[in-house]
């Protein structure tokens, strides 16, 4: 019996809590946005929508030696020096733009690349043996 009290008085405060709130809300001055801070939607959804930001998109030269090539998948895993204001250097795999471009390289080849850093996603879109 206790139990059921408890239960109706949590129910009663919760309630009351939540009309306080609603009835706080409605006395408030609320200022609509303007258009241009809203962000596009796709029609057939509500959410925003992205849309491409060209400054956000980086590319750089990068040096390394190539340790395995795959051409089914379109990639190259380098041993590659630092590339400056993208990343450390390390040994990484990345996708190539050109799979054609990977035909020509073997394992050992040393390379210079260029490689495209778009939202956190790096992409070889140029790579070249060297001497």
């Amino acid at each position: 019996m206790k139990r059921k009290y408890l239960i109706l008085l949590c129910l009663s405060l919760t309630v009351s809590a939540c009309r306080q709130t609603v009835s706080e809300t409605k006395n408030q001055n609320v200022k609509p946005l303007p258009a241009a801070s809203i962000a596009p939607t796709n029609s057939n959804s509500s959410f925003p929508v992205s849309t491409p930001d060209a400054t956000k998109i980086k590319i750089a030269n990068g040096k390394g030696i190539v340790t395995k090539i795959n051409l089914d998948q379109g990639s190259v895993e380098l041993d590659h020096e630092e590339i400056k204001d993208v990343m450390p250097p390390m040994k990484m795999e990345f996708f190539v733009k050109e799979k054609a471009e990977l035909k020509v390289l073997k394992v050992g080849d040393k390379v210079d690349f260029v490689l495209e850093e778009n939202f956190g996603q790096e992409k070889i879109i140029s790579i070249k043996k060297t001497n």
